[in-house]
């Protein structure tokens, strides 16, 4: 799946499943730019890519909060 996919189906409510299709894209593609401890930037609405957590963690994030939307 490429990046503008990704995003897009980013685009859609959290309950609706190209949401999930769009995390899960966005999982593989961020999985290769993990620090040096294995963690990245959560970009969801309430860590405002100012933490950093580890895979699992940002995932659930996506699915419970949602990703922040460019203002």
């Amino acid at each position: 799946m490429n990046l503008n996919t990704i995003k897009e189906n980013l685009t859609f409510p959290i309950k609706v499943p190209q949401y999930r299709v769009g995390v899960d894209g966005f999982m593989s593609f961020a999985n290769n730019t993990l620090t040096h401890d294995g963690r990245l930037r959560c970009p969801c609405v309430k860590c405002v890519n100012n933490k950093l957590l580890n895979p699992d963690d940002v995932n659930y994030h996506f699915l419970q909060y949602g990703i922040m939307r460019k203002v």
